[in-house]
C-alpha cells in the first residue's frame, strides 16, 4: 500500500491530531503518501445548540465512519472522548497514540486559579461532567454554556464578562497554547472524561489495515482506553454522560477510579483494580460498583 486517505474534521485541533498520525505512519513507512480529506460532521454544523440538547450518538464521528465504510477514506482520526462506544459493523479502532496529560484546565482572565476566581464568578463549559464537578467544588460559581472550536471559545472568553473557561490540557498543548493556562486542575478535583487526552485512529476492520495501524499503537494508552470505555459502556452512557475516570498502570496492575453524577448535587465514586491482561474486566467491575451505588441511592 503506497497511498492512504485520512479523514478528519476541519478544526485546527483535528488537523494537528491527524498530522500526528500521519507523521507516526511515515516514521514506519517513509515512502507512504497520505492525503488528508476534511469532512464536516453534524456536530460541526450545529454550533449554536448545547450538546446535551442535540442528543444522538456519533455527533462528531458518524460522517467520518460513513466515509470509511464507503471506502472514501482509509482511516479517520478522532479525539477518543468524542468516539461512541458502539462502532458500525466493519469499523474498528486500529491504534491509540500516546496519551497526553488528561487533566482539564482553567483558562482565565489574568491567569487566575480556580480558587482565585471572584465569588459568583462566571465560568464557561459545554460539558455536564465539568459543570457538575465545578459546582461540587464551588457552589457559588455561575456556569454558562459554550460551543465552538478552541479558537472560538478563547475569543468568546475575551469578548465576554466571563472570568474563565474550562478546556482540556491536551487540546491546548497540541495547539501550542499552554501559556494561556491559569491552572491545571488536579484530576481528583475534576475527573477527566473517558479517553480524554488520547487520539484514536479508526480504520476498516480488515487484516491489512489492523496490521498497519498496530505498528503505531501505544500499548499503555490502549490498555487505559479499553478499560475506560468498558466502564462507560457498563454504566450505559454516551459521550455526554456526566462521568469521569482516572486510570493508572503499574506493571501488570491496572487501577480505575471513577465518578458518576446522576444529578448535579450527587456524585457517586468508586474504584476497581485488576490486571492489564483484561482491561475491559476492570472497567466492567467499576461500572458494576458505581451502578450498584446509584441504585441504592
Amino acid at each position: 500500500m503506497t497511498k492512504l486517505i485520512a479523514g478528519t474534521r476541519g478544526s485546527s485541533l483535528a488537523r494537528k491530531q491527524t498530522q500526528r498520525v500521519v507523521e507516526s505512519l511515515q516514521k514506519v513507512w517513509p515512502d507512504l503518501k497520505i492525503e488528508i480529506r476534511v469532512i464536516k460532521t453534524r456536530g460541526d454544523r450545529l454550533q449554536n445548540i448545547p450538546l446535551v440538547q442535540i442528543g444522538g450518538k456519533g455527533l462528531f464521528t458518524k460522517e467520518l465512519e460513513n466515509s470509511l465504510i464507503n471506502r472514501e477514506i482509509d482511516f479517520a482520526v478522532h479525539s477518543l472522548k468524542d468516539l461512541p462506544i458502539e462502532q458500525p459493523t466493519g469499523v474498528t479502532i486500529g491504534a491509540y497514540l500516546p496519551r497526553d496529560r488528561p487533566n482539564d484546565v482553567l483558562v482565565s482572565k489574568g491567569k487566575l486559579s480556580l480558587d482565585a476566581i471572584p465569588r459568583h464568578g462566571i465560568i464557561a463549559t459545554g460539558s455536564l461532567r465539568r459543570k457538575f464537578q465545578l459546582r461540587h467544588y464551588r457552589r457559588d460559581l455561575c456556569i454558562v454554556d459554550i460551543r465552538g472550536n478552541i479558537e472560538t471559545r478563547l475569543r468568546k472568553l475575551q469578548e465576554s464578562d466571563w472570568h474563565g473557561l474550562i478546556l482540556a490540557y491536551a487540546a491546548l498543548k497540541r495547539l501550542e497554547k499552554i501559556d494561556l493556562i491559569g491552572e491545571v486542575i488536579p484530576q481528583k478535583m475534576m475527573y477527566p472524561a473517558v479517553g480524554q487526552g488520547t487520539v484514536a485512529v479508526e480504520c476498516r476492520d480488515e487484516i491489512a489495515m489492523r496490521g498497519m495501524f498496530s505498528r503505531i499503537n501505544h500499548h499503555e494508552s490502549a490498555l487505559c482506553a479499553r478499560a475506560e470505555r468498558a466502564f462507560l459502556k457498563g454504566v450505559g452512557g454516551g459521550c455526554q454522560i456526566p462521568l469521569g475516570v482516572i486510570s493508572t498502570v503499574q506493571g501488570e496492575q491496572l487501577t480505575l477510579s471513577g465518578v458518576y453524577m446522576p444529578k448535579e448535587d450527587r456524585i457517586v465514586q468508586d474504584c476497581a483494580v485488576g490486571t492489564t491482561s483484561f482491561p475491559e474486566g476492570v472497567g466492567q467491575d467499576l461500572a458494576r460498583k458505581i451502578s450498584g451505588k446509584v441504585k441504592l441511592g
